[in-house]
């Protein structure tokens, strides 16, 4: 007799966590709907979440750790029980270890591993294991704003979409892709609120908006700076709040009185009136809350416009203000990244030239570990963690990052399924998916849902399939640093980290729908407190970066790679490429393989405007190659005016499927943003053909 029992979880095929409800019938998950009890997510569920059944158990998923037998990518495998794996595994880091140095090894997490309280685990045990090089696509997802932020304002803020009369959606404005997200944006809209949308593409978004600013891609920077110029000239900024709480203004109001609307539609291509009615919405409005997205991370100008940003909320009068941005107020959780876990000696063998950016986010982005594989500078990284990542595909200039990935002694990839990444590896784990695994997260983004705590909860169970945490946990002790992880499982882990909330598993166990951790929204902290800064106020001029070396005001440069920055180049390539970013079927290279979503997206595509197409020669639905100097790929065209004349905007990670249509084969990865590290998948030259 069929049993059948459900299981209220979350989903975690993205980072939006919505509330899922998993129909499970003898040991396989056989449905999964939206949790309606959910506070944040209430009863919504995209297509990954639909199709989680056809991921769980697809015939392609990995269920026994291959060894590598033959040449490194000649797909020759050995099937071995986990027990040898393991043993492999710990022989081939103790050696390099005793040979080379702990620092010798590094990680990669990606986003299939999951983010929040599962990284620290990852550092953890790097930390333990006695390297501070743990790496992720960080450089261009979220760690930019919590740097920027952090030297602007001590923290990181949220926009409280609950109150506020305008949101101004900067480069985040794709609602399809974040339910929660959309949900917030959607009542705010009903209750009357304001939508300011900057974004260069249409998305379904852009009807909605009262304003749509379309700045060239990489000219953010300018566009705040010439807000701000606005809120100073019509004396619209909140000047009791600047004089009190800020410094530096001074010296931002030299800077920003070069970039008036004139000057900046000029750079950015958004005409000067409609700069000055959106900074007047911002500046007497009412409650405005900015809002900058991932779209602005992909840019090797990334960290100075999201300076500009923070202290364009500054001046604009949002910080912890009811229907502003308010400073997070996060759990008392325990965090087990373990820094004190490292030695002196060690912390200072860190790669890379981003140290402010580490030293804020722990992690070192990913470009910079393919540097010292590559050039042994300042020593060769030899060996090489992947969790749930796919770098050989998602990380820009990817024929750099497989010839990283060829030269390391030792390549460990722990997947779902046969990337080409794992095809690379000495050995393969299979992991769990998201929903064979346990984990928390700690909501703090949007209105009603702060301040929550929410139970993923392991639903079903792949044979041969271990979490990550489980593999962590057991190479920690066999390698000797046990005593940094003594938890029996995760969910004695989690109990631990949630002891001082005085939330345990068992009560988030018995509240799908999340347990507050705190009653009541408190704002002007900083009125009691002030700043997390070293001069405990907003800092528009910022010592901190002075000190590092680098432009303490939110300075503005052309993109490494832009028709005003390479004239000569924009001659054979006078097309600006713009990757897409996600699209709701896809998760960056993931579930390319699953019917239900291929179906509704079954192609690499790239829109161009009516008017380079023509001028081209090109049709809709005509296939195309786009090139750069990096090399050249195939698409699909569309031709829409969705996209700006002069851009082209590009699906990503399509290279399991269509090894040819790849966006990140056009990029490079060399020009970076100083501080973070950024690169500029989103601002790089290009030229379309027909075929």
């Amino acid at each position: 007799m069929d049993t059948e029992n459900s299981i209220n979880t979350l989903c975690r095929l993205c980072e939006a966590g919505c509330g899922a409800r998993v129909h499970v019938v003898d040991g396989r998950l056989v449905k999964v709907e939206g949790l309606l009890e959910h506070t944040t997510s209430r009863g919504a569920l995209c297509p990954k979440g639909l199709a989680a059944p056809q991921i769980v158990h697809s015939p392609e998923r990995l269920t026994k750790p291959l060894l590598r037998v033959g040449s490194r990518g000649g797909g020759e495998w050995e099937e071995i029980s986990w027990d040898r794996a393991m043993d492999v595994l710990v022989e081939r880091l103790g050696r390099l270890r005793e040979e080379h140095g702990a620092e010798s090894l590094a990680l990669y997490r990606g986003q299939a591993a999951d983010w929040g309280a599962p990284w620290h685990y990852a550092l953890r045990f790097m930390f333990g294991f006695g390297s501070p090089n743990t790496s992720a696509p960080s450089h261009v997802c979220y760690f930019p704003r919590l740097v920027a932020e952090n030297v602007t304002y001590g923290n990181v803020i949220a926009p409280d979409y609950k109150q506020t009369d305008v949101m101004v959606e900067w480069g985040a404005g794709r609602p399809d892709t974040h339910l929660p997200f959309w949900l917030m944006v959607r009542d705010a809209l009903r209750r009357g609120a304001k939508l300011v949308l900057v974004d260069p593409v249409r998305s379904k978004l852009t009807e909605r908006a009262d304003l749509w600013l379309r700045p060239r891609p990489g000219t953010d920077g300018t566009l705040a700076l010439s807000l701000m110029q606005v809120l100073i000239e019509e004396d619209l900024y909140d000047r009791e709040f600047v004089e009190c709480w800020t410094v530096g203004f001074d010296r931002l109001v030299e800077l920003v009185a070069k970039y008036t609307p004139e000057r900046a539609a000029e750079i950015t291509w958004v005409p000067a009136e409609m700069i000055r009615e959106a900074a007047r919405l911002m500046g007497k409005g009412g409650r405005t809350a900015i809002h900058a997205g991932n779209g602005l991370e992909h840019h090797t100008n990334t960290f100075q416009t999201l300076r500009a940003i923070a202290c364009l909320r500054a001046l604009a009068g949002t910080l912890d203000v009811p229907g502003g941005n308010v400073f997070e107020q996060l759990v008392g959780w325990r965090g087990l990244k373990g820094k004190e876990l490292l030695s002196a000696e060690q912390k200072t063998k860190r790669i890379g030239s981003f140290d402010l950016f580490t030293d804020i986010s722990s992690v070192i982005p990913f470009p910079a570990v393919v540097d010292a594989i590559l050039t042994r500078e300042p020593y060769p990284v030899r060996g090489l963690l992947v969790i749930g990542g796919n770098p050989a595909v998602t990380m820009p200039n990817h024929s750099r990052v497989e010839d990283a990935l060829k030269n390391l002694e030792l390549l460990v990839v722990s997947e779902l399924f046969m990337t080409r990444t794992a095809q690379l590896a000495d050995l393969v784990l299979p992991a769990a998916s998201q929903y064979e695994k346990t984990g928390f997260i700690v909501s703090s983004m949007f209105g009603e849902t702060k301040d929550h705590v929410f139970l993923k909860r392991k639903a079903v169970e792949v044979e041969g399939c271990w979490p990550d945490w489980k593999v962590l946990f057991e190479l920690a002790r066999r390698l000797g640093f046990g005593e940094a992880f003594p938890w029996q499982d995760v969910e004695e882990a989690i109990d631990y980290q949630l002891e001082p909330s005085g939330i345990t598993v068992e009560q988030l166990k018995a509240n799908p729908g999340g347990v507050r951790f705190k009653e009541g929204e408190q704002y002007r902290k900083y009125e009691q407190d002030g700043f997390g800064t070293p001069s405990g106020k907003v800092e528009l001029y910022s010592q901190t970066l002075e000190d590092r070396g680098y432009d303490p005001l939110p300075g503005w440069t052309e993109p490494a790679e832009s028709p005003l920055s390479q004239p000569e180049l924009v001659k054979e390539y006078p097309l600006i490429g713009c990757s897409a970013g996600k699209t709701v079927n896809y998760v960056h290279s993931q579930y390319r393989h699953v019917e239900s979503l291929r179906e509704r997206e079954p192609e690499p595509w790239v829109r161009l405007h009516p008017q380079d197409a023509e001028s081209r020669g090109i049709a809709d639905g005509e296939w195309v190659r786009i090139s750069s100097p990096r090399g050249s790929i195939r698409m699909k065209a569309q031709v829409t005016d969705a996209t700006l004349a002069g851009v082209v905007s590009m699906a990503v990670c399509w290279g399991e499927e269509f090894a040819d249509g790849e966006v990140n084969a056009l990029v490079d990865d060399r020009p970076r943003d100083p501080v973070t590290g950024s690169t500029g998948s989103r601002s790089f030259l290009c030229q379309v053909a027909k075929i």
